[in-house]
């Protein structure tokens, strides 16, 4: 599996048929899937007995992260449950220190907007767009994201070794 963010760095012999089997494209996750994204990292990071989903403004933060991919996603909840820690020995991030996490963070479509377009125009019709399917990680890192949409199934990405 190759992923990667720069299409304009591949050198075009490898983007020849047979060389890859098959080329994804994936858009941005739009609020609903944000929202998700989210609460699957919380749950992760905060520890289930201590997370306290409904202290979060979810309309206000979901709105706040247009743009953001999973793994910035992901980088926020980390960056508040740190800060939770120092400030206040839970585990479990609050409203504010997410908030703050988030203002920290700056995602690659926002920073790189013109290269994000390039890939999506080298990617029409050459890329299978990635249907909106239920993924579903197992084990300690994993969750469910709905990524809704007319494509039905779920994609088990199994247990991290991390």
């Amino acid at each position: 599996m190759l992923t990667m963010n720069r299409i304009d760095g591949v050198p075009i012999e490898m983007l020849r048929m047979g060389r890859l089997d098959s080329t994804w494209f994936t858009e941005l996750p739009d609020p609903a899937q944000r929202r998700q994204i989210l609460e699957i990292h919380l749950r992760k990071n905060g520890g289930r007995e201590q997370v306290v989903l409904a202290d979060v403004d979810w309309k206000h933060l979901v709105k706040d992260t247009e743009g953001y991919v999973g793994a910035e996603l992901e980088q926020i909840v980390i960056k508040a449950t740190r800060a939770a820690w120092c400030n206040r020995k839970l585990i479990a991030p609050n409203a504010a220190e997410l908030f703050e996490a988030r203002r920290t963070i700056h995602p690659v479509s926002k920073l790189d907007e013109a290269g994000i377009k390039r890939i999506a125009d080298f990617c029409a019709g050459r890329a299978t767009p990635v249907g909106r399917k239920t993924v579903k990680a197992s084990g300690r890192r994993g969750g469910v994201v709905d990524l809704g949409g007319p494509s039905s199934g779920q994609i088990d990405l199994g247990a991290s070794s991390n």
